[in-house]
């Protein structure tokens, strides 16, 4: 999902990729990897 978001896709396209997944899902992968760079660059 990280991958597809970097590469320019929409969130829109990300969840027709992922139909299994929801905004929410994709808020909260977003949030995740925030929160690890932030970890890792600290």
């Amino acid at each position: 999902i990280l991958d597809n978001l970097a590469a320019g896709l929409s969130l829109d396209e990300v969840l027709r990729s992922y139909p299994s997944s929801n905004r929410e899902a994709v808020q909260a992968a977003i949030t995740y990897a925030a929160e690890l760079a932030s970890r890792t660059s600290a």
